[in-house]
């Protein structure tokens, strides 16, 4: 049965932001495991409160509602538009958290499956026989342009940033997260742009396959790997342990 023990989450501020507004939880229900990971967008702009505030309304919502006669893709679907229109409701009432939002990349696995949505540019990755997968696609303008306008990626890059945002929680009333359905991996791994967009996949891939770290010393490894490439970013992680591992 998939467990608690199975999961591990870290989330560190980085060494050149004075707030961290990256926000992780980690739940377990009747064998089912659900794990959320949010990055703050707006800078100064309660990125913090709305990233906080999206993981602690999944966490309730799967604690509470969430039962297995219930298919996961469409639960998922179903709370991430409830946490998108109370955190856009909360931009419009609060003046000082006007035009917040946050990212979301959230998995839900028992023993059969396990679904993972997302929403921004928080990843979810897969480690199968060894390799490194990119399970989720990123919702920003360079990935749109690249896919539907045939642009190179450096180019786009060049010309709007590589880190501006498309789909976000919060920022519109209605939201379309992406969901997958995966099966058999070694490792999934849910993390903040602070991580992948400043350490290598392969890296990433190598610290997986480490068998001499458990998860905890995995997660830890991630974060230390982010900040010697420069800790520009807050970042964090949450790792799942698959049934592929020791295989």
């Amino acid at each position: 049965m998939i467990s608690r023990t199975n999961c591990f989450g870290i989330t560190d501020k980085g060494l050149c932001r004075t707030s961290n507004q990256d926000s992780f939880v980690i739940e377990e229900k009747d064998g089912c495991l659900m794990g959320v990971v949010c990055d703050g967008i707006g800078g100064g702009r309660a990125g913090d409160v709305a990233s906080e505030m999206a993981a602690d309304i999944m966490a309730e919502q799967f604690v509470s509602l969430f039962d297995h006669s219930q298919p996961k893709q469409q639960w998922l679907m179903d709370t991430v538009n409830l946490v998108n229109i109370s955190v856009y409701q909360k931009g419009l009432e609060d003046d000082n958290c006007a035009g917040m939002g946050t990212t979301l990349v959230a998995f839900i696995a028992d023993e059969e499956e396990t679904v993972v949505i997302n929403v921004g540019d928080s990843r979810c990755y897969q480690l199968s026989g060894g390799q490194l997968f990119q399970v989720s696609e990123d919702h920003t303008l360079v990935n749109e342009m690249v896919k539907y306008r045939g642009f190179d990626y450096e180019l786009a890059s060049s010309l709007v940033g590589r880190n501006v945002i498309s789909r976000a929680i919060g920022v519109n009333e209605v939201i379309e997260g992406d969901c997958f359905q995966l099966k058999d991996y070694q490792y999934l791994l849910l993390c903040s742009d602070g991580l992948h967009g400043y350490v290598e996949e392969d890296l990433i891939r190598d610290c997986l396959l480490d068998e001499q770290s458990d998860l905890a010393g995995k997660a830890a490894r991630m974060v230390e790997m982010a900040n010697q490439a420069g800790g520009w970013d807050n970042v964090t992680a949450v790792i799942l342990r698959g049934e592929e591992h020791g295989q």
